[in-house]
């Protein structure tokens, strides 16, 4: 006969270890952000662009030396809008600054047609056919329907 009482206990502990898993790597991963944050303002570079809604809050930013910044919650939603042009290869913004950037050229091929591994295939439709014509099939799939 099963203990529940022990059963329950074993569950309690192996969700509060699942908890506990997740809470360390959500705490570490926002620590590491704020570290790379950290360092790019150290050497005179921008953090890491994000986007934000007109419902974040205002955010107090704690630095290792002790400087605090406030950065206002919805102010990359009101006129920083950056254009991703993936034919061109470039990013830009109205006031006019377009930076260049690389792109692996198989991944822009697919999301610049909209393609997924489907529609891949299916480009070679033609290729297909001719193959399947010139070489007939091993096994009568008609004898399986």
């Amino acid at each position: 006969m099963a203990d529940w009482v022990t059963i329950s206990s074993l569950a309690t502990a192996g969700g509060t270890l699942v908890l506990a898993v997740a809470t360390f790597s959500s705490v570490k991963s926002a620590n590491r952000s704020a570290r790379v944050a950290e360092r790019s303002l150290m050497v005179g570079l921008r953090p890491v662009l994000v986007p934000s809604r007109e419902d974040d809050l205002v955010e107090r930013i704690r630095f290792g030396d002790g400087q605090i910044v406030q950065v206002p919650g919805h102010g990359g939603a009101a006129d920083n809008e950056l254009t991703v042009d993936l034919e061109a290869l470039e990013i830009s913004h109205p006031s006019g600054l377009r930076v260049p950037f690389e792109f692996d050229s198989f991944a822009r091929h697919m999301l610049v047609n909209g393609l997924d591994d489907v529609g891949l295939t299916l480009q070679r439709e033609e290729k297909i056919a001719a193959y399947e014509s010139a070489h007939p099939a091993r096994v009568d799939t008609a004898a399986l329907a």
